[in-house]
């Protein structure tokens, strides 16, 4: 069985496992940002020499929802989650030589994904109504977009244009997640929730000839809001 299907196989077994042992279970909205970036790694049997780097950082936006089952202080989360992973590569002047225009580029992509994860998680009690949580997980997405935009600037005018680069960017991507962050229960019905985590790319994005000797891999640093409705 294909891995984009399996996946989504193995969240409704336990969805459905869960439901009937779960002493209580929960809705969650939530939202925030993403700094994220990208890691490259070049392999061309070159012994000594390390081509590989990071991309600087992109502030993007996430949206998600998920469905939590506790039992007692452990519990189990589900999310489905719409966000953007990018990066950004800026080259130093190019033709600073005489009668040549001097050009800097920036290369920023962008990937929308909906991502799935499945995330085990430790709730500590710190007083009541609340707890503090520490959770990890796999998670699954799925590729809705890939563009980038380059940027020229040189001593004479700026200009950007922006192509889809669909067609090199693999249309899955999947990794780990650690998560960490407080709930707090309002009223019975009615809770919020804070929460910070990183995740961390297991497969290159990479969908061109050379895949298999260039490599790149999201990452990225999450932060959020939500809403608790029990």
């Amino acid at each position: 069985m294909k891995t984009k299907i399996l996946f989504p196989v193995i969240i409704f077994c336990l969805l459905y496992s869960w439901q009937v042992q779960a002493q209580e279970f929960s809705y969650q909205f939530f939202g925030g940002g993403n700094i994220s970036y990208q890691s490259v790694n070049y392999d061309f049997g070159i012994k000594g020499i390390d081509t590989s780097y990071t991309t600087d950082p992109r502030f993007t936006a996430n949206l998600g929802f998920g469905i939590k089952f506790d039992i007692k202080n452990f519990g189990i989360k589900l999310e489905a989650q719409y966000l953007k992973k990018s990066g950004k590569i800026t080259t130093g002047r190019v033709g600073e030589v005489p009668g040549f225009t001097a050009v800097q580029r920036e290369y920023i992509n962008s990937n929308d994904y909906i991502q799935l994860a499945l995330l085990p998680q430790l709730n500590l009690p710190v007083i009541t109504k609340s707890h503090i949580y520490i959770n990890a997980g796999p998670y699954y997405s799925f590729t809705l977009a890939a563009n980038e935009t380059v940027y020229e600037t040189t001593l004479l005018q700026n200009r950007s244009y922006s192509k889809d680069i669909s067609g090199s960017i693999r249309s899955y991507d999947a990794g780990l997640i650690f998560g960490t962050g407080l709930e707090y229960t309002e009223a019975p019905y009615i809770g919020f929730t804070v929460g910070f985590r990183y995740s961390m790319g297991l497969q290159n994005i990479l969908n061109i000839p050379d895949k298999d000797k260039i490599s790149m891999k999201n990452n990225s640093f999450n932060f959020g809001v939500g809403i608790i409705l029990k």
